[in-house]
């Protein structure tokens, strides 16, 4: 209904300035002005907006605001309901995917659930990518230590995925891509490992 009622409302400009601040020396770039408007958004609602600037770019982000911007109460709801269907499909992702159950608490755990599944998916992404990229273009006698190194990568998502603190991936929420290397690393090591018993073998 919101994005209906900002598509026929029409652009009406009702903005007025509602103070004019000195600029202090370290504002001189912005042509030492800017003002405070209230502003009627494209939501039908009104807030007051501190704009810096030239007035004519001023009164254009006025006019785009007035036809296309939401107020930031609006903006704010319509941040929170997207965040909610990302978490809500994350979590229904993560039940058909027979994943175990977070626990915390129940905002932590809706969180942490787009967490673990854009974690878990770089991290299946970057196995997909290895085993296209090891197994097709390893030779026959390389092929085994290659698949070995598949299945440490793969025990290794499959550690990840037993992970249920909903605590713990939000703490690691910044390090999706790191957990994607703890993947591939463990891969390395077992390629590392296997070569030392090929030598092993070899000079026995």
């Amino acid at each position: 209904m919101m994005i209906e009622a900002m598509q026929s409302k029409p652009i009406q400009r009702t903005a007025h300035c509602v103070g004019v601040i000195p600029a202090t020396s370290a504002e001189s770039n912005r042509e030492g002005r800017m003002a405070k408007y209230n502003i009627n958004y494209a939501c039908g609602h009104d807030a007051v907006e501190q704009i810096y600037g030239k007035h004519k770019d001023r009164e254009s982000y006025i006019q785009w605001a007035e036809g296309s911007k939401l107020c930031p109460e609006c903006w704010a709801k319509k941040q929170a309901e997207e965040r909610a269907a990302e978490n809500a499909k994350a979590a229904a992702a993560n039940q058909s995917a027979s994943l175990p159950a977070l626990i915390g608490s129940p905002k932590q755990i809706a969180w942490a659930e787009t967490i673990r599944a854009k974690a878990l998916a770089a991290s299946g992404n970057q196995i997909r990518h290895d085993a296209e990229e090891l197994l097709a273009k390893s030779p026959a006698d390389k092929q085994p230590m290659m698949r070995a190194v598949l299945e440490a990568m793969r025990s290794a998502k499959s550690e990840l995925e037993q992970q249920t603190s909903a605590k713990w991936w939000i703490e690691h929420r910044m390090e999706i891509y790191p957990l994607e290397m703890y993947v591939r690393e463990a891969g390395q090591r077992a390629q590392k490992q296997t070569q030392e018993v090929t030598r092993e073998v070899l000079h026995a």
